[in-house]
């Protein structure tokens, strides 16, 4: 199994990512969390809510239940909160990381997923920056501005 620091760094990196999402979230006008690509589709707001959704969905099915004490749930209108989606992200993702964190420890996997803790930390990493370029090229599109010190920020995973 995957030694504890390295475990623990890589646990590390999905919380600086964690740090992304909400460094982007703190640059955007709330006006811009209305934002949606299509008529159907998800708004920015609800993109963010999304990325907290699928975590305690994880700790739900996946053997982490009782860490899910530490998350508050995202009510109808809270995607269009900053404060409730920052909130929610703050608490998922420190939920998240316990979860890892005991199931290193006990070299035990996540139920449900096909792979080892690493992969399943990559695949939460990779579902973050999957969502922040979509949120990105809708800001884009509508023509908000995202300061360049954030989105090139989005590039320091280096603590």
């Amino acid at each position: 199994m995957i030694g504890m620091t390295i475990g623990e760094d890589m646990i590390g990196s999905f919380l600086i990512g964690n740090e992304h999402n909400i460094t982007l979230l703190r640059a955007i006008d709330v006006e811009s969390l209305l934002l949606r690509p299509r008529p159907r589709a998800r708004t920015i707001g609800m993109i963010f809510q999304h990325l907290h959704d699928v975590r305690v969905r994880w700790l739900d099915v996946g053997g982490g239940r009782q860490y899910l004490d530490e998350t508050e749930p995202l009510e109808l209108g809270d995607e269009e909160s900053r404060d409730a989606l920052e909130a929610a992200l703050g608490a998922s993702a420190a939920a998240t990381a316990s979860f890892l964190g005991d199931l290193l420890a006990e070299s035990k996997r996540v139920k449900g997923f096909g792979g080892k803790i690493p992969d399943f930390i990559g695949y939460l990493i990779a579902h973050d920056a999957h969502h922040r370029g979509q949120i990105l090229a809708l800001l884009a599109r509508e023509k908000k501005r995202v300061p360049d010190q954030i989105t090139h920020g989005l590039w320091e995973w280096g603590k």
